[in-house]
């Protein structure tokens, strides 16, 4: 096991670092944070944590349980979330899947010529692939609060209100509309908005959240923006031959040019509009909500919006800064290179949220744990285990004298045992911890090991005593019991 702060390691029974002192986690939370992080520690998270899953058998009930999430029975609570949260394995299985559709409809329309293939690639395939992206958020999402079908609610009219907002922005400030440049100015707070509005819908109070949601909103623009390229490039805008006669129409469908916008806009698609908003997301809850985030803020959200709004600027602004001739070769690994910016930062976020998390969840397990410590009480006794009150407990309230004497002793040994002073010894507890006071005894107070007790004095004990001789032994005893 790992201690979550310094990050040494210590015995799967400490309770506290023995290194720094910090409190070591309870199982539950604790499992998650030593057991699945030890490396880099709960706070921050790589590509291997977040991928290593992807190739591991699952079992049925795997999925079953995920597909589960975000019910009042399912959902974790904040100190069960931590152990219960599995690595991302569904998404890969989904995109999988996609792109075995999009391969048989290519080979339908390639093959056999119908072309019934083309438009199940272009428009189903358009809605897979964001869909695949967008489950791996749901699945990294650690508090299991958001159910899928509410998720695929977002997916679809999250998308479809934040192009009718984009549209809306493009009314009042025409001039954005001019240049493909200006398209962050009216997209990225069109996206921000809608996804806002489903964060304070939903309550969400965790990073991971608006993470999702962002993602959604993102995924269905993506999805819906996709399509129009696809329909206004590859569909529209080409020749059209008119029979006058039977007063139909042709359009000729280009088809390499809509297969073009397919391939590339989905091929960009995890970095770019889902990534962003994600971004943008998630980072608005975190500054919102500022719990277990240290010095969160929004600043750190706008510096996360700015983020988003100047890779989306480079993204469309290249071919405003690039000469054409350069562009051929440079346009591809620009794409690329602000992909991985994307992927970058939205993995910072996630370290983010999970911080968030942590503290949330240690919090939980904390008050949860004081309030269990509140609930109890600690009794304290002294025990004979030989002589006349062999098997009687003695509770330790108040201090307990050991003698002959009736008047001066509250356990009193009969007047045969003459080896036993008049006022032989005191037992007392203070602070959980026991001590003995010998009155100048005659035969003297021993430890079980057969040291003897310093007459005068309190001298703190941790085993059993004895008083005279080893037969008149007395156990030190606690009990905890809960009210």
């Amino acid at each position: 096991m790992y201690c979550n702060r310094c990050r040494r390691q210590i015995s799967d029974n400490s309770v506290r670092c023995p290194f720094c002192g910090n409190a070591v986690m309870p199982v539950g939370a604790g499992a998650y944070n030593n057991r699945m992080y030890p490396r880099v520690g709960f706070n921050s998270i790589s590509l291997g944590d977040l991928f290593s899953g992807v190739f591991k058998k699952h079992e049925k009930s795997a999925g079953e349980k995920l597909f589960m999430s975000g019910t009042d029975f399912t959902t974790p609570t904040p100190e069960q979330m931590l152990g219960e949260w599995q690595r991302p394995w569904l998404f890969f299985r989904i995109l999988i899947f996609s792109i075995i559709f999009i391969v048989l409809c290519f080979i339908t329309a390639y093959m056999f010529g119908h072309s019934a293939g083309n438009y199940l690639m272009w428009f189903v395939g358009s809605l897979l692939i964001p869909l695949s992206v967008l489950t791996f958020f749901w699945e990294i999402n650690v508090p299991r609060d958001i159910p899928l079908y509410t998720i695929l609610m977002i997916f679809l009219i999250g998308g479809l209100m934040s192009i009718i907002c984009t549209l809306f922005f493009g009314t009042v400030f025409p001039i954005l509309n001019q240049y493909s440049f200006f398209a962050p100015l009216l997209e990225e707070p069109a996206k921000l908005l809608v996804s806002i509005i489903f964060i304070n819908h939903l309550k969400t109070k965790y990073g991971f959240g608006g993470l999702l949601i962002g993602a959604a909103v993102g995924a269905g623009f993506a999805a819906f923006e996709n399509i129009y390229y696809i329909v206004n490039m590859g569909l529209l805008g080409n020749a059209v031959q008119v029979d006058y006669v039977n007063d139909t129409a042709l359009v000729l469908t280009n088809v390499s040019a809509a297969n073009h916008v397919f391939f590339q806009r989905n091929l960009y698609v995890p970095g770019t509009h889902i990534a962003w908003a994600a971004m943008e997301g998630g980072a608005y809850v975190l500054a919102k909500s500022n719990v277990g985030t240290g010095k969160f803020s929004f600043a750190h959200f706008a510096g996360f919006m700015i983020i988003s709004m100047f890779l989306h600027f480079m993204w469309n602004g290249s071919t405003y800064f690039i000469p054409e001739i350069l562009l051929l070769f440079l346009n591809t690994p620009l794409h690329i290179g602000f992909v991985v910016i994307a992927l970058i930062s939205v993995i910072a976020l996630i370290s983010c949220c999970l911080k968030q998390v942590n503290t949330v969840a240690y919090d939980a397990v904390r008050l949860k744990e004081q309030s269990r410590m509140q609930n109890r009480q600690e009794k304290y006794s002294v025990a004979a285990a030989g002589g006349p009150y062999s098997g009687a407990v003695f509770g330790l309230e108040d201090i307990v004298t050991i003698g002959r004497d009736p008047a001066l002793c509250n356990i009193v040994f009969p007047a045969y045992c003459n080896h036993v002073s008049r006022r032989h010894c005191s037992v007392k507890c203070l602070f959980g911890k026991f001590y003995v006071f010998d009155h100048n005894s005659t035969a003297g107070t021993f430890l079980i090991n057969g040291q003897r007790i310093q007459p005068g004095i309190w001298v703190e004990v941790n085993m059993p005593f004895y008083i005279a001789s080893p037969e008149y032994k007395f156990l030190l005893q606690k009990q905890v019991v809960q009210v």
